[in-house]
């Protein structure tokens, strides 16, 4: 699945596009589970607590460890044959989700927690897009804070590249 969005923000909300800071981020490195494979921007959750291997997540009840720094792909491997980066606390790139219509249809906003999405386009979205709704269809925890904004469009929907904070290593940002 991965980063996928080539929409630009409504609203710069770091000053511009010229990318992110990534001096202080965190990442740590866990095995990949068997035949799993994870690309830059997923959202990545632990498969096994006792051997530590992660794969991408597929529902908003996942429990999010934090994103793939990354493409690893250890599609024809067994548990631990690779390794992935997995960003945990820090800015990152992901996929911002707003409807016109329906579940999705908040803005995001500067600052705004963001919550992981259900299947909202496709199938394969399920626990791959962030959005500002808080509506039963998405993820209940706060994942991360936006530091871009992205307006409800008029029609459709709207993926875009989004520029967050995430800090998976106090408690997901419950205190934010």
């Amino acid at each position: 699945m991965a980063f996928t969005a080539t929409t630009e923000p409504s609203v710069y909300g770091l000053g511009g596009s010229g990318g992110i800071p990534s001096a202080g981020n965190v990442v740590v490195t866990y095995p990949m589970a068997a035949s799993a494979s994870v690309s830059q921007g997923d959202f990545i959750k632990l498969t096994s607590t006792t051997a530590g291997t992660v794969e991408r997540c597929t529902a908003t009840s996942d429990s999010v460890i934090g994103i793939a720094d990354v493409d690893v792909d250890n599609s024809s491997g067994s548990a631990g044959d690779k390794y992935a980066p997995v960003l945990r606390k820090g800015f990152a790139y992901v996929d911002g989700l707003v409807a016109a219509s329906g579940t999705y249809d908040e803005p995001i906003r500067v600052n705004d927690s963001l919550y992981l999405t259900g299947s909202a386009v496709a199938a394969a979205d399920a626990g791959q897009r962030l959005t500002s709704t808080t509506d039963t269809a998405v993820g209940t925890e706060k994942l991360a804070v936006a530091m871009d904004a992205v307006a409800t469009p008029s029609a459709d929907y709207t993926l875009a590249k989004l520029r967050v904070y995430v800090d998976f290593l106090y408690d997901k940002l419950e205190d934010a």
